[in-house]
Formats: structure tokens, sequence, C-alpha cells
């Protein structure tokens, strides 16, 4: 006798426990199937957008450790300095000093000065130990850089991509 009720008692328990997570089951059911009509779902998405105005760096990397990298500086009142180091077959730094203007998404840079300097080696670069500087006036720009006197930019939402001597590189903000 004590058998068959302990065996009842269990029996109701799983019946019970079936009954209720079946119940469950259902209202989820349902709930997914009922239309929203008195209520208006909205989503909310938040996406950072980066001010332009600061510190950008990027580094297009190429064989045996040699780079170009470039260190732009884009200031409130429109002007900038672009950095460019170049290891590529020859150790040399340019700096572009000048004003820019954008455009919605896109950025050109127009220089009014170019120093140049040059260095013996990746160590001597690494060093500051210039062997030559020139500064290229204005006029000359044309006949020393050819059509690559302007950078132009392409800003995205919290990076740029610069076009600049021929290279394109990804830029992050310092």
């Amino acid at each position: 006798m004590k058998r068959k009720a302990k065996i009842i008692t269990l029996a109701m328990v799983i019946l019970i426990a079936i009954v209720a997570l079946g119940s469950a089951g259902y209202v989820r059911y349902q709930a997914n199937r009922t239309p929203v009509t008195s209520q208006r779902q909205t989503v909310q998405h938040h996406s950072k957008k980066v001010s332009i105005i600061g510190k950008w760096e990027g580094t297009k990397k190429y064989p045996d450790a040699q780079a170009v990298k470039i260190k732009l500086t884009l200031n409130r009142d429109n002007t900038y300095q672009l950095v460019e180091e170049n290891t590529v077959s020859q150790c040399w730094t340019r700096t572009y000093t000048g004003t820019y203007k954008r455009s919605g998404k896109t950025i050109t840079c127009i220089p009014n000065r170019v120093v140049v300097a040059t260095y013996s080696s990746k160590t001597a670069l690494k060093a500051h130990q210039v062997s030559a500087t020139d500064t290229v006036d204005k006029a000359q720009f044309y006949k020393q850089f050819g059509n690559q006197q302007h950078s132009k930019i392409t800003v995205h939402q919290t990076w740029m991509k610069i076009d600049h001597d021929h290279e394109q590189i990804h830029l992050t903000k310092l």
C-alpha cells in the first residue's frame, strides 16, 4: 500500500510539472504571435562619432621592416600639420603645413609649406640626426611632388583614410 501511494504521488508531481511547463510554453508562444497595437516599439542605436579635430596617426607597412607613417594634426582654425615619415628604400620625412577644407565626409589638405629632411639610416631617423634639410617653395610643389600636392581624407565613423603621395593609409585618433 505504501509503495502504491508513493507511485501515485510521484505520478501526480510529474503530471503537474508537465502541465506547468506546457502552459508556460503556450503563453510564450501566444506572446510571440500577439501583434503590438497599443505600444510603439523603437530601437535607438547610439553610435560614437569622433571629432576630426586633434591628432591622428597611421602606418602602411612594407616588407623588410619598411614603412610609411603619417602623423596628422587638424586644428579648429582649419590649419593642419602632416608629417610623412618614409623608410621605404630611403629614410626621409616631409612636414606639410597649410589649410584644409571639409566638404561632407571629404577633407582636402592644401599645403603652404613643405620641409623635407633626409636621414642616413633608420637609426639616424629615430635619433633625429638629420643629414640634410630643405624647404620647398609653394611655386616648386608641382615640380617636386607632381600631382600629389593635396592630401584627400575620407572621414569614417571613428577613423579616417588618407590618400597622400600615392599611399592610402588608415588613420586612428590618438
